[in-house]
């Protein structure tokens, strides 16, 4: 498929740029996301600025968690969005009543914040939906913390896995080696006893001497019986 080669804008300054890749691909810290939620309140005359919830009688259906989870994770991002829309709100009321513009400044970098959260937590599930459908060669490179690129997986997905099935006959090939010394190694332990030589009682042992003892004087009495015959 033929893609147009994609328009970018001016360069920003480098160090900014660095800081942009590192916040998308790192999430906020929970503390600090919980400060700047209470810190930018909905206003009492502008509720639509908030997540809307399910309404409970359809809330109330779903019984299982793989049933709430899809919807619970696009509120937190819905929340990113709300939020981050609040304090553009504020900012622009800022500079409408001729406010002090320290303070836009300093919500300008909370806006940035909010933001790169939002982004990195809808990447994350992005993944995360994605991963069940994807073909079962590419799901060693394709985890859901592997940083995001231009490509919601990274780059170069075929050179990594080429890497990985390296790894894996390097790791085969020694785990053999090993095992064929080992085996060399091993001195020669007993069978089990089914393949033991059969067992022979000793002559001197009781049970041989009684039946030796019975057999003898069966033929002495065989033998006795013999000589009266002729006597007769």
């Amino acid at each position: 498929m033929y893609e147009e080669p994609k328009k970018f804008g001016d360069s920003i300054d480098n160090q900014m740029a660095k800081l942009v890749d590192q916040a998308i691909n790192k999430p906020m810290k929970t503390e600090t996301l919980t400060k700047l939620e209470e810190q930018y309140l909905v206003p009492e005359n502008c509720k639509r600025l908030q997540v809307p919830k399910v309404n409970k009688e359809i809330w109330r259906g779903f019984k299982s968690k793989k049933q709430r989870d899809p919807d619970l994770a696009l509120q937190n991002v819905q929340k990113c969005m709300t939020t981050t829309l609040l304090m553009v709100v504020k900012s622009l009321n800022v500079m409408k009543s001729g406010g002090d513009m320290n303070e836009v400044k300093n919500t300008t970098k909370d806006m940035f914040k909010m933001l790169t959260h939002g982004i990195y937590t809808s990447n994350r599930k992005r993944k995360q939906l994605i991963t069940p459908g994807i073909s079962s060669k590419y799901r060693r490179v394709t985890e859901v913390d592997t940083p995001v690129t231009e490509y919601l997986f990274g780059d170069n997905l075929d050179t990594k896995l080429e890497d990985l099935e390296k790894e894996d006959r390097r790791t085969n090939k020694l785990s053999f080696n090993d095992s064929f010394l080992e085996e060399r190694r091993v001195e020669k332990r007993p069978g089990p006893p089914w393949q033991k030589p059969p067992y022979f009682q000793p002559k001197h042992a009781k049970t041989s001497g009684q039946v030796h003892g019975q057999k003898g004087n069966k033929n002495k009495k065989m033998k006795a019986g013999f000589h009266n015959k002729d006597k007769r």
